[in-house]
């Protein structure tokens, strides 16, 4: 039995809830209560979008879909896949909006969030993976030859306000991409590389080109943690 003296908490307890229902603030809904974030987004539905309002402008794009995520968005374009490995070639973005944007970039938690690394690198640790650096800053990668002539990489990068302007307000936009073709490592990076990821379509055009979306504060790279 409830005893009289607990009925004010409980009201407070009550009262909380249902203000936390109405407000955007909370992150989440009555239904999602017990689950984590990563179960909550896994809820939200990819849908498509028009190449032009595609986030970056790879050469070639072959789809672009999009879907909500707790404090942002999640952008996959698709990318042309001429070779037999299993899996799809993509650019994956995911943007943070708000204080999730002030959190170190960790390999584990993106991969996680994303489903899982895409093979042939399922097995991929963060420890294997080398850096490279164009205009926008670090990225990171690593390559592996599945057959005559065809080339894997993975790479991953983060981009920031100071390196680019970003969609629907972010402070930041993680990216990574899977690329497998009939070619060099160096040209299965080019979608992650500036010319690609600089800018989004609609800056330019949907073949990639025109000028980039760069801002003249252009710094290193972004503040990651690997694990």
């Amino acid at each position: 039995m409830t005893k009289r003296a607990d009925y004010p908490r409980i009201g407070k307890m009550i009262a909380g809830a249902f203000l936390c229902a109405l407000l955007t603030g909370c992150g989440y809904e009555t239904d999602t209560f017990g689950l984590t974030q990563k179960q909550i987004e896994d809820r939200e539905l990819f849908h498509p979008v028009p190449a032009r309002q595609a986030w970056a402008n790879p050469q070639g794009m072959t789809f672009v879909m999009q879907r909500g995520l707790l404090g942002g968005s999640e952008q996959r374009i698709g990318l042309p896949n001429n070779v037999a490995v299993p899996g799809d070639n993509l650019l994956i973005l995911r943007t943070r909006l708000g204080h999730l944007a002030a959190a170190r970039f960790r390999f584990e938690e993106f991969v996680t969030r994303i489903g899982g690394a895409p093979a042939p690198f399922t097995s991929v640790k963060p420890g294997a993976l080398m850096t490279g650096e164009d205009s926008l800053g670090l990225y990171f990668w690593t390559e592996e030859a599945v057959g005559p002539n065809v080339t894997c990489v993975l790479a991953l990068r983060r981009l920031t306000q100071a390196e680019r302007g970003l969609p629907q307000g972010a402070g930041v936009m993680d990216v990574m991409l899977r690329n497998c073709i009939a070619g060099t490592a160096a040209e299965a990076l080019v979608p992650v590389l500036d010319a690609s990821i600089g800018y989004g379509a609609v800056a330019g055009n949907t073949g990639g080109g025109s000028t980039r979306m760069l801002s003249p504060l252009a710094a290193p790279g972004a503040d990651l943690e690997w694990k």
